[in-house]
């Protein structure tokens, strides 16, 4: 929650948000690859609205057409998101739209189009859940034929076990890929200590189960994140992370009224259930 991160994978976590974000992710691959992120939001009165721009770079290899030996880029990709959301009630609703290109050895290019879908919901005043699909749209087509992109549909639950300056937060995570009708589990940890924060994970993916652990510090109005990754026995990826929050936060007084009303609406079902 009030995070940009979540933009990558639900885009109605833009109605989080209670001040503009903006965060850059880097992570470095198994092999010579790596990928970027800029991501930056801003809570508006009905929701909140972001802007992603993603790249991948495959590495280099060299290639020989039978004359000449050239050094190449072996795959480069561009991703820009725009995402909207907004509140409906207790619950949280946003939208993106995507644009695509992907480039191979310097020679192919291709575009795309897609969007994602999603939702957030307080179940009570601990547990969060929320649900989207991803990359729903045309195909990347190289040559006559074209390649569908990721089609992902995930769902996840956030529990706050232990509250306060020393939170304690356990979240689990399903992730279908539709184009392959397969299912991968995710589960993390994460706890505080004041101004730090310690992580770990499990995510299995095609067959490669990645363990992963981080820190990050929060000084200020900034967040310095790191986490390193473990895929099997192949190699290692490290992602690292800056985030800055900037800007006024939304108004106290619609802070304070959507609070009440939520806790209102989970306090009247809490009694009911309890009848």
């Amino acid at each position: 929650m009030d995070d940009i991160s979540g933009f990558a994978y639900n885009p109605s976590s833009l109605g989080s948000l209670k001040s503009s974000q903006a965060s850059f992710v880097y992570r470095s691959g198994m092999a010579d690859d790596s990928f970027g992120q800029f991501m930056i939001g801003s809570p508006l009165k009905s929701g909140g609205l972001g802007l992603s721009v993603g790249y991948f770079n495959g590495g280099k290899i060299d290639l020989f057409d039978g004359e000449n030996q050239r050094r190449v880029t072996v795959q480069k990709d561009i991703a820009i998101a725009l995402g909207y959301a907004f509140h409906l009630g207790l619950l949280n609703l946003g939208v993106s739209g995507k644009y695509l290109s992907s480039n191979l050895a310097e020679e192919k290019t291709a575009t795309a189009y897609a969007a994602d879908a999603g939702f957030q919901l307080p179940l009570n005043s601990r547990v969060q859940f929320g649900s989207s699909v991803q990359n729903i749209g045309t195909k990347l087509k190289f040559n006559e034929e074209g390649d569908n992109l990721p089609r992902l549909a995930r769902s996840g639950i956030s529990v706050l076990i232990i509250p306060g300056r020393s939170a304690v937060r356990f979240m689990i995570d399903g992730v279908c890929d539709l184009n392959e009708s397969k299912i991968y589990p995710a589960v993390g940890l994460e706890t505080s200590f004041g101004p730090l924060s310690l992580r770990a994970g499990y995510k299995g993916n095609n067959g490669l189960n990645q363990f992963s652990f981080g820190t990050g510090i929060a000084i200020s109005r900034y967040s310095f994140d790191y986490s390193f990754g473990m895929v099997d026995r192949l190699d290692s990826m490290h992602m690292a992370s800056i985030s800055m929050k900037f800007g006024s936060s939304k108004e106290k007084d619609e802070l304070s009224q959507r609070k009440t009303n939520a806790e209102t609406v989970l306090t009247n079902n809490w009694r009911m259930e309890a009848q």
